[in-house]
């Protein structure tokens, strides 16, 4: 099987960090979560926090660098990866005129047929349903910060990014993430069959 490296993305709630490591698990794939790398270096202060428990946007530039610096270990390493959480804006997907993307290291270092996209899709409603109820505990959980969230970072930056992918010829598949956990990997199970 050639290395593959998957993106699982989506807006909050939609399960992307359970089924990237569904995912990872089924292929034998590096799960890397953007959002628990983001809350580990903020806690260590070693970046700002930036709103980031507010529902902002980290500073898409500076993720993007902290993202493909560990991609590329992962890479050299031999393994594929699965990435849920990156990348949420067009700057992180396919950078600027001197740096890189993470869509673009993606398909130089696993080559574009082995970067496939699982783009997990639910309602507001049911994104603030399962936020407020998940019990973590988290700072982003409120149903105020699930609805910034959902506007800012899905609706208005995740979902044009998926597009602009798709446009550039990658795989992008469409999963309704409305029904339970194991259902959604069933469905992703069927498309993973028929990629590997």
């Amino acid at each position: 099987m050639r290395m593959k490296a998957i993106i699982v993305t989506g807006p909050p709630g939609a399960g992307k960090g359970t089924q990237a490591t569904y995912i990872a698990d089924e292929l034998g794939l590096v799960h890397y979560d953007t959002g628990s790398k983001l809350r580990e270096l903020i806690a260590t202060g070693q970046i700002a926090e930036g709103g980031h428990f507010e529902g902002k946007l980290n500073d898409p530039a500076e993720v993007r660098e902290i993202v493909k610096k560990d991609v590329l270990a992962i890479a050299k390493s031999g393994r594929g990866v699965v990435l849920s959480g990156s990348p949420r804006t067009l700057l992180e997907a396919f950078g600027d005129i001197n740096n890189e993307g993470l869509v673009n290291l993606l398909e130089r270092l696993y080559e574009k047929q082995n970067v496939i996209i699982f783009s997990i899709e639910i309602s507001l409603e049911e994104s603030i349903e399962r936020n407020t109820k998940r019990g973590e505990g988290r700072f982003d959980d409120k149903e105020d910060v699930i609805r910034l969230r959902y506007k800012e970072q899905y609706e208005e930056n995740i979902i044009p990014t998926i597009k602009v992918i798709e446009e550039a010829g990658f795989r992008v598949i469409h999963i309704d993430g409305a029904p339970s956990r194991e259902e959604v990997f069933a469905d992703i199970k069927k498309h993973l069959s028929e990629i590997v």
